[in-house]
């Protein structure tokens, strides 16, 4: 009892900071030991082990590797602290014109971003993919932000998650638009993903998880799940595949996993919605 509660009392706005930055920096290292390593690492015989397997020529099985590593101590250092933390909870108090002008950003960027979407990945009505990806996220969005202020949704339920749900679809949305291997036809001048913007933003978003509840134990399983996802995004999904220089997240396969992220983030969000209605006998508090 006494640990947990010395935990509790580290600055948690400090622990954020300490873990982001340490975060960005392993995600940039292992972009740079990608991209830049593979023939000073070679003479590592773990590594150049893979070289003998039908390998690129190049040597790039080298640098994934070196990726796949670093993912991994990631993925093991957050699972025990995971462990360690697990049940430490420190809860906060709330403001109500927070909760309005939150609830007014998150609606106003995400519609904003939607529209942005169609004007750069469907510019043509031959873009059925494109605009039927982007068009269901806004309908599944409205859908269940009608949901959150109905009489059946649960009591704790409101709009600034509805917004914040959307936004998060949004974003996923996007980055599957841009990890698609089609031509250009489909995507408008000024529409191709920025270098290393979504690194950035795992990254931002792994240093600003939820504030209705600062626990711990979250905390860290919300980063040892960003290290697993760091491996994914820096070798394409794909140990076959070869990336290209500064070439994050591209591939089809990339594509549909985050279109199926996207959906369903937005069914389990109905669901807790609506859970507290269809199964009465159960405590949601």
């Amino acid at each position: 009892m006494y640990a947990r509660s010395c935990l509790c009392e580290v600055s948690p706005v400090l622990t954020k900071w300490v873990y982001f930055i340490l975060f960005a920096i392993t995600a940039l290292a292992t972009w740079m030991l990608r991209d830049y390593s593979s023939k000073a690492l070679s003479h590592v015989s773990v590594l150049k082990s893979c070289l003998g397997d039908g390998a690129a020529e190049d040597g790039t099985c080298v640098g994934k590797g070196a990726v796949l590593r670093i993912s991994l101590g990631n993925v093991m250092f957050f699972a025990i602290m995971f462990l360690l933390t697990l049940g430490v909870t420190r809860k906060r108090d709330h403001c109500l014109p927070g909760l309005v002008i939150g609830t007014l950003v998150t609606f106003i960027g995400s519609l904003g971003v939607t529209g942005v979407l169609y004007y750069f990945y469907a510019p043509s009505v031959h873009c059925h993919l494109n605009i039927f990806f982007i068009t269901i996220t806004l309908i599944l969005g409205i859908g269940y932000s009608i949901l959150s202020v109905t009489p059946i949704r649960a009591a704790n339920a409101g709009l600034l998650t509805s917004g914040c749900v959307l936004g998060y679809c949004v974003y996923l949305t996007w980055s599957a638009l841009t990890s698609e291997t089609v031509d250009r036809v489909c995507v408008h001048n000024g529409g191709t993903g920025s270098r290393g913007v979504k690194v950035i933003l795992v990254t931002t978003s792994l240093h600003n998880p939820p504030e209705l509840q600062c626990s711990l134990y979250v905390f860290y399983i919300v980063f040892l799940l960003g290290s697993a996802y760091m491996a994914m995004l820096f070798t394409g999904w794909s140990l076959n595949n070869t990336p290209g220089q500064f070439t994050i997240d591209y591939g089809w396969f990339s594509v549909w996993v985050k279109m199926a992220s996207s959906w369903f983030s937005a069914l389990l969000y109905v669901w807790t919605l609506i859970a507290p209605a269809i199964l009465r006998n159960r405590n949601f508090s």
